[in-house]
């Protein structure tokens, strides 16, 4: 885990569908609901999203010891 440097947060990216070949994108399925969590990626420095990331979700990314989550 303290490899992962960046994450990105898109429903579009082909990991989806290779861990849920039948997912439509249509249910919270891959949401994060525990923004917490990435304090667990000591390395991380950067999360992307394709949507909107909470103030939850802000605040968690800068703990994990990163320049916090951006937007694309």
């Amino acid at each position: 885990m303290t490899q992962v440097t960046e994450v990105l947060l898109d429903g579009g990216n082909s990991i989806y569908f290779d861990v849920a070949p039948h997912w439509d994108g249509e249910d919270g399925s891959f949401d994060v609901r525990e923004w917490g969590e990435l304090a667990a990626l000591p390395g991380l420095r950067v999360v992307r999203a394709s949507g909107v990331v909470p103030s939850a979700g802000r605040r968690a990314g800068g703990q994990a010891g990163g320049s916090g989550a951006g937007g694309s």
